[in-house]
C-alpha cells in the first residue's frame, strides 16, 4: 500500500472589512459612516440560479458597502459576453442595482426561465459598474451558474447522518480518512435543492469545512470546492472537488424508491495531482 508524504500547511486569511462592533455585533454588518470611503461590490464571487423544470427561478444578490450615504448609490450591471454561456432568453437582468440612503446593502433579483435549460451547466457572469472613483471596489465580477433543477421534498436530506468513505485513496494508504467516521448536521443551503453541512476533511491533520451537495434531477453534485490545506507536492495542496471536474460521474438519488435513509455521494479527490490524482471517490451519508 502506498503511502504518501503529507504535509499540512498554514493557511493566513485576511479581511478587508472590519465586522467588529461594539454594542450590537449580531446586528452589525461593516462599521463605517458617511465620513468613511465605501469598499463596494457584490457580496460573492460566484452564485447558483437554479431553474425549475418547466418554470421558473430566482437569485437574489447583496450588493454591500462598508458605509452609509445620504443619499441612493446606483451602479450599472453588465454582462461580460465573452465569459457566458447562458442563452439570452433564459434570464432577465436588471441594467442597474440600487442602495438605497442610509441603508449598506442594496439586492439584485435575476430571474431565470427554463427556455430549454438543461442540468448542465451554463455561466452567466455579470459585472458591477458606475461606482464612484473616490470609493474603493470589492468583488464587481460574479460567475452565476445557471441550471435546471427538479423539485425535492423540504425534509429530503434534512437532519442528523453519519458520514464515512466509501471509496477513497489519499487518507486510507495513510492510515487515516478521508471523511468520518462521524455524525454531520445537514440543512438546506441557500437554495430549495441545496444541503450543506460542516465537517473534518482528513481528520485528525486537515481542516473543518463546508461541504455542499446539490440535487440536480437525480444526480447528486459535490458543489464545494476544498482544499484540504494539505499536499505531497509543495505549492500544490489537495482539492475535493466534483465528480465530473475529474472526468468521473457523479452518483444519484431515486426519491420515490430508495428515499434518504443511505445517500452515497461521488466526488474528485486530489484535483490537481499533488498525490497523483485525480482519484474517483465516494462518501456514504446515513440517517441516524
Amino acid at each position: 500500500m502506498k503511502k504518501y508524504n503529507l504535509l499540512k500547511t498554514a493557511v493566513l486569511f485576511f479581511s478587508v472589512f472590519s465586522i467588529l462592533s461594539c454594542e450590537d455585533a449580531e446586528e452589525t454588518i461593516y462599521e463605517g459612516n458617511t465620513n468613511d470611503q465605501a469598499f463596494i461590490g457584490f457580496s460573492e464571487e460566484t452564485y447558483n440560479l437554479e431553474i425549475e423544470i418547466d418554470a421558473e427561478g430566482t437569485l437574489i444578490i447583496p450588493i454591500e458597502s462598508s458605509a452609509v450615504r445620504s443619499t441612493d448609490r446606483t451602479f450599472n450591471v453588465n454582462v461580460i459576453t465573452e465569459s457566458t454561456t447562458a442563452a439570452d432568453n433564459t434570464y432577465d437582468l436588471p441594467s442597474t442595482v440600487t442602495i438605497p440612503a442610509n441603508e449598506y446593502i442594496g439586492y439584485l433579483e435575476i430571474t431565470g426561465f427554463d427556455n430549454d435549460v438543461e442540468t448542465d451547466t451554463e455561466f452567466l457572469t455579470i459585472e458591477l459598474t458606475g461606482i464612484n472613483e473616490t470609493e474603493a471596489t470589492g468583488f464587481t465580477v460574479a460567475e452565476i451558474s445557471v441550471y435546471q433543477v427538479c423539485p425535492v421534498p423540504s425534509d429530503f436530506l434534512i437532519g442528523e447522518y453519519s458520514i464515512s468513505d466509501n471509496s477513497a485513496t489519499i487518507g486510507p494508504n495513510n492510515d487515516f480518512t478521508n471523511f468520518g467516521p462521524a455524525t454531520v448536521t445537514i440543512s438546506q443551503g441557500t437554495t430549495n435543492t441545496s444541503r450543506v453541512f460542516s465537517t473534518d476533511v482528513f481528520p485528525g491533520i486537515g481542516t473543518s469545512n463546508e461541504i455542499v451537495l446539490s440535487l440536480v434531477c437525480n444526480s447528486i453534485v459535490f458543489s464545494s470546492e476544498v482544499d484540504t490545506n494539505v499536499y505531497c507536492t509543495e505549492g500544490t495542496n489537495i482539492i475535493f472537488s466534483n465528480a465530473t471536474s475529474g472526468g468521473f460521474i457523479n452518483s444519484t438519488y431515486d426519491i420515490e424508491n430508495n428515499g434518504d435513509d443511505t445517500i452515497e455521494v461521488n466526488y474528485t479527490e486530489d484535483l490537481n495531482g499533488s498525490c497523483g490524482g485525480p482519484f474517483s471517490s465516494s462518501f456514504i451519508l446515513t440517517k441516524i
